[in-house]
């Protein structure tokens, strides 16, 4: 059993049928930022089409054909044309803690290096203490305090590292 990682346009099914398990697993957790949601975008399928708009990649994880993981890369507008921002990262329940999420990660950090990314931010509750372990782990940093919302942000740097070395002989 091995898992595989491949990349897919947002509105493939499998991505957005995961998606959609990730927006009915949270969405007790915050009604009222899914009421609002709902009430401004009507309902999931508008919510997910308004995110999408931004999407620049989105990685699948699969086992056997069974898709368990996704998440997915986005410009950052605010921040910048070197910022690229992770969103909708999820992996199905019974998948967790078996290295899913981590790969949906490298993936997504292979994708934002290749398009020119030096940045990458995101955004996760601090409830998730499992996803912030991930992500401190994978050496994002928290750039904010932790927001009323209970938000956290957090970025990382992709930027390729230059030697000493090489920066004397550049100059």
């Amino acid at each position: 059993m091995t898992l595989e990682a491949r990349e897919v346009e947002w509105g493939h099914p499998e991505a957005f049928e995961l998606r959609r398990a990730m927006w009915e697993h949270y969405r007790p957790m915050f009604p009222e930022a899914s009421a609002e949601a709902e009430a401004t975008y009507g309902g999931f399928a508008g919510v997910d089409a308004f995110v999408g708009r931004r999407a620049v990649a989105t990685v699948l994880v699969s086992e056997d054909g069974r898709p368990l993981g996704v998440g997915s890369l986005r410009t950052a507008p605010r921040l910048g044309p070197e910022v690229g921002e992770v969103s909708k990262v999820f992996v199905v329940p019974e998948a967790r803690g078996r290295g899913v999420a981590r790969l949906v990660m490298a993936e997504l950090e292979a994708i934002a290096r290749r398009q020119g990314f030096d940045r990458l931010v995101l955004d996760t509750n601090q409830g998730n203490l499992a996803a912030v372990a991930l992500y401190e782990n994978l050496g994002f940093e928290h750039i904010d305090p932790t927001r009323p919302d209970g938000r956290v942000s957090m970025a990382k740097s992709i930027r390729p590292a230059t030697s000493a070395g090489s920066a004397e002989r550049a100059g």
